[in-house]
Order: structure tokens, then C-alpha cells, then sequence
């Protein structure tokens, strides 16, 4: 169907024919996310030329923290929102950062705790291993943080939890941290918070690959964005096209937004503004964007990857098998290297791979010689030994997680066999969101929300168990009395006959 133009009302499209059982698929979903006849969503809003750039995360989280856990080798870079309710712990994909929920954060603070981390080999975190992308690995990781933040290790020491407040940003740059005192307010560990696992695409395989390790005490449900085994494992040869595809070097913040937004990565000017540029980092003098490319992985993120990869389906893998019940034990954290010098400058990128402006003849400096320009954070293509244990048997983990769950997609067709199933057990309560494309939380953060906040108030988590009336002490209990012939006395039954 032809887009309309910016701001003009989309044209009416016919409905669906809603019937067979894909059709109470997704009558059912489109009730879980509210009026099936308020399901068509409105275009994105014009692009504002005057929005900054980037957007400063304190306009959508409270403050950051980075939390240390020795027994995982790895600091955790962690943004939260909130002070009260469900703990609502937020996994971003692969190539994202904690940053990529921030218009959920805003939407729901105010209901919940919501607890954005840089996953390993992403954003700021920092870790020994920083190349271990396995799913047995970053589940750990997940289950660790938790039990520092809210478990039975939580306000352990001041030298575990650093935290800032919210603060200006300088344009380009990740806000600075400044530590202070730990958390003033730290859940026992007898009681930890009721917690909700959001995971979206690769992160949504780690939070049910942290749900099943049991390690969350106080797991109360899991929400799963736009990843199914299925879809995934098929489109895994096709991964290293996509990103042999995407643009190695920018020449600006704003070229990779404008890059974002005309893929189709992002949908929503707000959310690339806030989240892309923790995705990207500046080139310094004399480094070029293939040697940076060529590199170890760098504790940040490759935003554009993943959108592109699994709107076509593509998914992830793990070729070690590990057992998720038993997380590699990883030796204390070390100091993490300075960045190695980078090699010879890079001879010739493919056009895609130009940021705008390039001629290609320079190696990593910008078009016009003023900028080196800004290259991913996070190489991806490092994961890729790792990428078929993201998925493998998910579906069935998923299904066996034995508390409540929601899987929101962008379309039924996404559905393997076992997930069908499932659907039609009840097993899980579908949410689908068909105007979004695969950063679905970004591209429509209101209706996303939406769906958490009700699954949330549905399983009423967080809130107190409802009182069963029971009668006072010393009054008799009043029994039904049964009435009709088959329960009158033996000598009345012929006589009422």
C-alpha cells in the first residue's frame, strides 16, 4: 500500500477477513492492545529539523547507575526510571542499548521500576569476556544484575553501585558519570520486588533464557517483542548479507539518523534521536572506520544491525551448546585494555558503506575533513558463532516458563508451529502491533506500553493477593439447603411423584 504523505490522514484500507483460527489470533490480539477498531495506528509525525540531537536520556530516565558484579567479570551500565512498583526489567536487541526503551521508561515510571541495562558487549558496560555473546552468558548476566539490584547481594558495598543523576548532555556525547553514594533505597533480599522481564528481539530470547535458569526469585512474568524460533533460525543464512549491507562510517549523527529513518531501522524521529547515537562512537584523529570495523568488540552497540536483520527475519545463533541451568562461572572483572592503535586506512568501502559525502577516497576522516565521522559501537558480526543458541528450542522454553506471558508481534505470520499451539492452549496472550516494524517498542512506544501496563494490571503483579471473605468466628456456616424430589425425605418421594 502507498504511504501517505507526512501528515496527511492515512487512505482506508479494507479489513482483514478475521476468519479461522489466525482470525481469533488476531481478533484476540488486537483486544489485548485495546479496541480492535482503534487498532490502525497513525503515521509517524513530520521530522522536526529543530529536534536535538541527540535527545538527553534524563528526558526519559531518572538517573544511571553502573552496577558492578565481580562474580560475572563485567560492569553493567544501567538506566532506570522510577521509584515504586513492579520491577519492569527492560533487554534491548542486539546492536541496541538501554537507551532504545526510553520512550517506554516515560510512558511507565510512573506505574513501575523501570531498569534499562547495557547488555554485555554493549553500549557503556564493560567486560573481561566482551566477545562471549552466547545466550548461557548474557542470561547469566541478566540474573546476576537482578540479584545485585533487588536480590539477596542488593546495597552490598559502594564500590558494586555508582550512580548519577540525571544531568545535561553535551550534543554527540554519552552523558558523564559521576559516582556517588549507593541507592538510597535497596529491596531486601527476603523480599525482592515482583519482576517483569521485557525482552525485545535478541533480548527477548536472553529474558526467557534468564527466566529459565530460576534465578529471579520474584519473577512474576515475561514479555516477548517481535523474536520466534521459527522465523529466526530460517533467515539465519542471511544474516551476513544484511551486514555487509549496512553503512560502516557515518559522516555525521544526523546522516545516521537520516539513514535510520529512511531503512525503515526506526519509524519515530524521537526514539533514533535518543537511542542511535549510543549505538555509534566518534572515529578519533587518525583512526579509520575499517580498522575500527576490523577491531575487537567494543563495550557499545550497533544500532542499524538488527532492524534491518530480523524485519527480514533474521535471528541469531549459538554453535556451543551450553546448558542454561548451569552459567560459565567468569573470573573476577579486570581492567578493561585501552583500545588497540588502528591499522592501515581503509582503501575502498562499498557505496553503501560510504557515510554521505564521502568521496571514498580518505580512509576514516569525514567528507569534508572536519569530522572522522561516527562508526558502531558494538561489531556484530563477532556474535556470529553464537547466533543459532540465541533461538534454538526457544519457542518450547518459552511456552514451559511456568508464569505468566505475553508475545507481542508485528504480524501472525511470525508464528512457528509450537507457538500456534500454544496460542490455542492459552498458553500465552498475543499482542500484535501490525503498523510497527522490528524496534516495535520504538515504533509505536504508546501501544507497547499500553501492553505491558495491562498485562501488568491483569496478573495484578505488584499488587497485594486478593482476601477471600471467611465467616467471623463463632457464626455457623449457612449451608445450601437442596430442594426438589430427589432430595426429599424417602417416605414423601412417591407421594410428590
Amino acid at each position: 500500500m502507498d504511504e501517505a504523505p507526512w501528515g496527511a490522514p492515512p487512505p482506508p484500507r479494507p479489513r482483514p477477513d478475521l476468519g479461522g483460527s489466525r482470525g481469533l489470533l488476531a481478533r484476540a490480539a488486537a483486544n489485548a492492545a485495546g479496541s480492535p477498531d482503534a487498532a490502525e495506528a497513525a503515521p509517524p509525525p513530520p521530522r522536526d529539523p529543530a529536534l536535538p540531537l541527540p535527545l538527553p536520556w534524563s528526558n526519559y530516565f531518572d538517573a544511571e547507575q553502573d552496577v558492578h558484579c565481580p562474580e560475572r567479570g563485567a560492569t553493567f551500565h544501567v538506566c532506570t526510571a522510577g521509584s515504586s512498583g513492579p520491577v519492569v526489567l527492560c533487554l534491548h536487541g542486539g546492536g541496541y542499548t538501554g537507551l532504545s526503551w526510553a520512550l517506554i521508561a516515560r510512558r511507565l515510571k510512573d506505574k513501575c521500576r523501570v531498569i534499562a541495562p547495557d547488555l554485555r558487549a554493549h553500549g557503556r558496560t564493560q567486560a573481561q569476556e566482551a566477545s562471549d555473546f552466547s545466550a548461557a552468558t548474557l542470561a547469566a548476566d541478566v540474573v546476576a544484575l537482578w540479584q545485585r539490584m533487588f536480590g539477596s547481594q542488593a546495597g552490598s558495598g559502594a564500590a558494586d553501585v555508582s550512580s548519577s543523576a540525571a544531568q545535561a548532555e553535551q550534543p554527540g556525547q554519552l552523558p558523564q558519570q559521576q559516582p556517588l553514594q549507593p541507592q538510597q533505597e535497596q529491596p531486601g533480599g527476603a523480599h525482592p520486588p515482583p519482576t517483569v522481564l521485557v525482552g525485545h528481539s535478541m533480548g527477548g530470547a536472553i529474558a526467557v533464557h534468564a527466566a529459565a535458569l530460576g534465578g529471579i526469585s520474584s519473577l512474576a512474568g515475561v514479555v516477548v517483542i517481535d523474536v520466534v524460533e521459527g522465523t529466526a533460525i530460517a533467515s539465519l543464512p542471511y544474516m551476513n548479507t544484511v551486514l555487509q549491507k549496512r553503512p560502516k562510517r557515518f559522516a555525521s549523527l544526523q546522516d545516521a539518523v537520516d539513514w535510520a529513518l529512511d531503512t525503515g531501522m526506526c519509524k519515530r524521529q524521537e526514539a533514533a534521536h535518543v537511542s542511535l547515537p549510543s549505538m555509534l562512537r566518534q572515529l578519533g584523529a587518525g583512526e579509520d572506520a575499517a580498522a575500527a570495523a576490523a577491531g575487537p568488540a567494543q563495550p557499545l552497540t550497533a544500532g542499524g544491525l538488527e532492524p534491518l536483520v530480523e524485519e527480514e527475519g533474521e535471528e541469531e545463533a549459538d554453535p556451543v551448546a551450553q546448558d542454561v541451568g548451569q552459567p560459565p562461572q567468569l573470573p573476577a572483572r579486570p581492567q578493561v585494555p585501552p583500545r588497540p592503535p588502528q591499522a592501515e586506512a581503509e582503501s575502498a568501502a562499498p557505496t553503501r558503506g560510504l557515510a554521505r559525502g564521502d568521496s571514498g577516497s580518505s580512509g576514516g576522516g569525514g567528507g569534508s575533513g572536519s569530522s572522522p565521522g561516527w562508526v558502531w559501537r558494538t561489531q556484530l558480526e563477532q556474535s556470529a558463532p553464537f547466533w543459532e543458541g540465541w533461538y534454538s528450542g526457544l519457542s518450547d522454553m518459552f511456552l514451559s516458563l511456568r508464569v505468566p506471558k505475553v508475545l507481542v508481534l508485528v504480524g501472525t505470520d511470525r508464528l512457528d508451529r509450537p507457538l500456534t499451539i500454544g496460542q490455542m492452549q492459552g498458553k500465552f496472550q498475543p499482542v500484535l502491533l501490525p503498523q510497527a516494524g522490528h524496534a516495535v517498542h520504538e515504533d509505536e512506544p504508546d501501544r507497547t506500553a499500553d501492553a505491558i501496563a495491562t498485562f501488568i494490571r491483569r496478573f495484578r503483579i505488584g499488587e497485594p493477593p486478593l482476601q477471600i471473605p471467611r465467616p467471623a468466628a463463632g457464626v455457623p456456616r449457612i449451608l445450601p439447603v437442596p430442594i426438589g424430589p430427589a432430595f426429599a425425605p424417602p417416605g414423601q418421594q412417591h407421594a410428590q411423584q
